[in-house]
């Protein structure tokens, strides 16, 4: 693999990780986690981190409402066909239903990584390169925060 292109998938993985961070994307709240409020402060919080400008959290707001709105269809419709493959199991399938029902648990779940990747596409053209790097240095400091370590040693905000 071509340095170039080894480089570019790596940004383009830490910028998923940064964008796709369950810790920061909001979601419809139903477990007391996310919602408009959630999503109120993670672009909040993005815009004082990485100084987003207004027309930057305008674009930021839409492209997460937009994208919250499709993956949360393309949740909903796979959790219905993991229902369904309970069901499959419980009542003992045979492998032809088994297998169409896991076929389409997969198919769902590459819908779902390709609308994440279509996300990140819209963030990433959004973001300069340092608004990038300073998201990417906050979602591990955060990562490394909630998994009990202690984040950026200077405790400084993403390199500020």
């Amino acid at each position: 693999m071509n340095t170039k292109l080894l480089r570019k998938s790596l940004a383009l993985a830490c910028l998923g990780l940064m964008l796709g961070a369950p810790a920061l994307r909001a979601h419809d709240g139903k477990d007391g986690k996310g919602g408009p409020e959630a999503q109120a402060k993670m672009i909040d919080k993005m815009k004082a981190d990485l100084d987003l400008t207004d027309g930057q959290v305008a674009k930021v707001k839409e492209e997460c409402i937009g994208d919250e709105a499709a993956e949360k269809m393309l949740r909903d419709k796979m959790m219905l066909n993991v229902d369904r493959l309970r069901l499959l199991v419980d009542k003992k399938a045979g492998a032809d239903e088994l297998t169409a029902a896991i076929t389409l648990v997969k198919d769902n779940k590459t819908d779902l990584e390709a609308q994440k990747a279509k996300h990140m596409d819209a963030m990433q053209e959004i973001l300069t390169p340092m608004q990038q790097a300073k998201g990417i240095l906050m979602m591990v400091d955060l990562m490394e925060h909630e998994k009990g370590g202690h984040g950026h040693k200077d405790g400084d905000k993403a390199g500020k």
